[in-house]
């Protein structure tokens, strides 16, 4: 639905609650439904009857009055897409990875959606207050009441969170109208017998269940999950989608769950979407996807590090509400017709991060204006250079008002027209304490610097680099392996880069493979050598590796491109004979007298890679651009100091995200 058909919806929800009282607020309700309030009207007379259904009255009249600007798409043509649905499950069964599915799955989605745009269907709405019926509201009702009074937890709920986070019989905008409870509870329950001690449990009981969905970015991406036909059957999905069903399954169970996001941040270019359970005594939120690292309270909340990505330092946290929210700043556009960010235009999201962490106000001068700009932004670097604004804050003689700004980011004060970030100010940093640190270049005073890194390297870069420990070169006449020769084996940590290593033996083997027995680990490229009249030769056969279903991600390691490269997973459930293996079947006995493996991540320096060192003065400026020779350190005269810096990589066209250089580190924002 266009961004200003929702701004006129809640433009005359304004007016609705600017009337006194939330009498008139129903009946405006009903009345915008048109042809459709009699089913309204039904719910409301159907809980008239008996005066102990007045908490079930006013559940209705909380759905009915809240309804206005929630919608469903067209699913009349969803049938043109099917067939991509039906390949994944298909292709799933037979244990293809999610490489290999996408490869297949792909060209048919982008078959499909050449013939039948799926502007058919994002274009073509159906407003709820004018098309759902007083069936599936009633039911709703009746479901949502029943699941709360079998929690076994339900003294933890509050009566409000009950109704925003249990009751409402759709969790986001644009899915179909479906009775979706019914489902979960028929098919899914705690046996007899079966012991749980806190919500947590419940949760985690329930969404056992479902462990099998997994991620699958870009796997048909385009298809429009509407329905939760087609989610159960495809089980490959982003974070957004599974954070929908998550809320699916739970609130079935009277479980107040949500739906919380950030716009962007530095672990999250491109933003996150995380579950939360809302009980009295907190917020818990936890992964989307069944993982090890479940709840995430103590992370999310800047206690401790993710034993993964670091510490997690999200400048804003909103939530997904079915209640209408309107802000200061939305309430202001629809008075003056000011353009603002998309993300402020939603009235169906709230900012809850006070919920997660201490936060920080701010009341700064700016040191450029905007004529008739009654509003600024705070924005946060999101992927490829992009600012993007996660805060807003009222100008007044010439200062700007943030209220509440998570610490350990680095936030730009911009204004907003048509569309683009203009600066008003400088870069500035809030530190965990709350001290406020200003990045204005000094261009009179410069300094050198070593860059070491293009990205913040996680702790998950120590898993990758000690998984070769242990990794044998192999040679066997044997295509199993069952008889071989180990001609070299890696004993220490491997440190990115290059590894070339002698091989020796008086054997001659058809088939030579890399293989390591951990369970992750991160390749760019390999290759076996002979040598004749003194000289090496580079030898490649047909590609052998130790899964069949995976040969396309595989490929990635012998494509002679030291971009791109190849994570490689071992079963979950080892035994000593488990390996990851990759190698050549050569047809006959050679051989093979040196080996070769690259490897690199996408923190690191790259061999051959191509980078631009820049800093920020209102604008990207350039400090020059470089090769690098290895995976070394790449060293920048004429830095100016107290700079926001960047890196551009050539080769990949991709950026960096902002860092700053003190005490010869690299501090990743």
């Amino acid at each position: 639905m266009q961004l200003s058909k929702l701004i006129f919806g809640v433009f005359i929800v304004s007016l609705i609650i600017s009337c006194n009282g939330r009498g008139r607020k129903l009946k405006s309700a009903v009345e915008r439904a048109g042809e459709n309030k009699g089913e309204l009207l039904k719910v409301i007379k159907h809980y008239t009857k008996d005066p102990a259904d007045s908490l079930k009255l006013e559940a209705a009249k909380y759905l009915i009055e809240n309804m206005l600007g929630h919608y469903s798409y067209d699913s009349s043509q969803l049938n043109r897409y099917r067939p991509v649905v039906d390949r994944i499950s298909l292709l799933r069964a037979k244990g293809l990875s999610n490489v290999e599915i996408k490869e297949r799955v792909n060209p048919v989605m982008d078959s499909l959606v050449g013939i039948y745009p799926l502007s058919d269907i994002y274009s073509k709405a159906k407003d709820d207050l004018t098309s759902i019926k007083s069936e599936l509201l009633i039911n709703t009702i009746e479901q949502a009441f029943d699941s709360y009074d079998k929690n076994p937890f339900k003294d933890s709920i509050k009566s409000d969170d009950f109704l925003e986070y249990i009751l409402p019989y759709r969790v986001q905008n644009g899915y179909c109208l479906e009775e979706w409870r019914p489902y979960f509870t028929k098919n899914y329950f705690l046996k007899d017998g079966h012991e749980i001690q806190s919500v947590h449990q419940y949760c985690d009981s329930l969404l056992f269940n479902f462990k099998d969905i997994k991620i699958g970015w870009l796997i048909a991406d385009k298809f429009p999950y509407l329905k939760l036909k087609d989610y159960l059957q495809s089980k490959l999905t982003n974070c957004p989608q599974k954070c929908w069903f998550n809320c699916l399954l739970l609130r079935s169970f009277g479980i107040p769950v949500t739906i919380d996001f950030v716009p962007t941040c530095r672990v999250h270019e491109v933003g996150h979407e995380w579950n939360a359970i809302k009980l009295k005594n907190g917020t818990y939120p936890f992964e989307p996807f069944w993982d090890d690292i479940r709840y995430l309270k103590a992370i999310y909340g800047q206690k401790k590090a993710h034993p993964q990505y670091g510490p997690i330092q999200f400048p804003k946290v909103y939530r997904k509400t079915y209640k209408a929210n309107i802000s200061e700043l939305l309430n202001y556009a629809i008075n003056t017709g000011e353009e603002i960010p998309a993300l402020f235009q939603n009235p169906f999201v709230k900012d809850v991060t006070n919920e997660y962490f201490k936060t920080f106000s701010l009341n700064t001068p700016i040191s450029r204006n905007l004529n008739e700009a009654a509003y600024a932004y705070a924005c946060v670097i999101g992927s490829n250079q992009t600012w993007i604004p996660v805060d807003y804050g009222k100008i007044r003689k010439g200062r700007i008002s943030f209220r509440s700004l998570g610490p350990e980011n680095v936030y730009l004060p911009s204004f907003y027209r048509y569309g683009n970030i203009i600066p008003a100010d400088y870069p500035f940093l809030f530190t965990q304490e709350g001290n406020l640190i200003k990045f204005c270049p000094d261009t009179m005073n410069f300094r050198k610097i070593g860059i070491s890194y293009v990205a913040y390297p996680r702790a998950e870069l120590k898993e990758y680099k000690e998984a070769f420990i242990g990794g044998t070169i192999e040679g066997s006449n044997d295509k199993d392996f069952k008889k071989s020769e180990i001609l070299y084996q890696i004993k220490e940590l491997c440190e990115p880069g290059t590894y070339h290593i002698p091989l020796y033996s008086k054997y001659k083997y058809r088939y030579f493979r890399f293989a390591i027995s951990k369970t992750k680990v991160k390749l760019n490229e390999v290759k076996f050598y002979n040598t004749k009249s003194g000289t090496e030769n580079k030898l490649d056969g047909e590609l052998i590796c130790s899964s069949p279903n995976d040969k396309l991600l595989f490929k990635k390691v012998i494509d002679g491109d030291l971009i791109t490269a190849a994570v490689l997973n071992s079963s979950n459930k080892l035994n000593s004979s488990d390996k990851i293996w990759i190698g050549y079947d050569f047809k006959v006995p050679v051989s093979i007298n040196a080996f070769e493996f690259y490897f690199v991540f996408d923190a690191n320096i790259r061999k051959e890679g191509v980078y631009e060192l820049l800093y920020w003065d209102f604008g990207w400026k350039s400090l020059g651009i470089k090769k690098s020779e290895a995976t070394n350190q790449i060293s920048y005269d004429h830095v100016p100091e107290n700079a926001l810096l960047m890196i551009k990589i050539h080769d990949t066209d991709k950026y960096s995200r902002p860092f700053t250089y003190s005490n010869g580190e690299q501090h990743w924002w």
